[in-house]
C-alpha cells in the first residue's frame, strides 16, 4: 500500500464527512482516518495544532464548495435548467469555480503537508502548479 499524505488523509475525511452527512454513506475507512489525523495532529507542536484543525476546516469548505457546484452541474443537464448555448455557458461558469476552488484546496492540503514534512503536491496543467 502506498502511504498518503497527511494533507491527502485530511481531504479524503472531509470528503466522507460529506457523503456522510448528504447519502448517509459511511465509508469503512472513515473511523481510520480519524485517528490517523487525530495522531498526526497530536505529533505537532501545540502552536500548530489549532492552524491544522483550520486548514482541515478549510478542506471542508472547499470540497462542500465542490460537490455544491457538480451538483449543480448534473441539475443543469438532468433538470433541463437550461438549454442549448445557455447550458454549456453555465456548465463552463461552474467548472471554472471548480478549477479555482480545486487550486486553493490543493495549496491548503500542501500547507497541511508541510506541517508534517510530507511531499509538495504538484498538479500539472493546474491552477496550483
Amino acid at each position: 500500500m502506498i502511504a498518503k499524505t497527511f494533507g491527502e488523509v485530511c481531504d479524503e475525511y472531509t470528503i466522507n464527512v460529506l457523503k456522510l452527512e448528504r447519502l448517509n454513506i459511511k465509508e469503512h475507512r472513515q473511523d481510520a482516518l480519524l485517528r490517523e489525523i487525530a495522531a498526526q495532529i497530536g505529533d505537532l507542536p501545540e502552536s500548530q495544532r489549532e492552524y491544522a484543525d483550520k486548514l482541515i476546516a478549510d478542506l471542508l469548505l472547499a470540497n462542500t464548495a465542490i460537490w455544491n457546484l457538480e451538483s449543480d452541474i448534473r441539475k443543469c443537464t438532468v433538470d433541463k435548467l437550461f438549454v442549448g448555448e445557455a447550458l454549456y455557458i453555465e456548465m463552463g461558469k461552474r467548472a471554472e469555480s471548480i478549477r479555482s476552488i480545486n487550486a486553493k484546496r490543493v495549496e491548503t492540503k500542501n500547507m497541511l503537508n508541510a506541517l508534517t514534512g510530507d511531499i509538495k503536491e504538484i498538479k500539472g496543467d493546474h491552477l496550483s502548479s
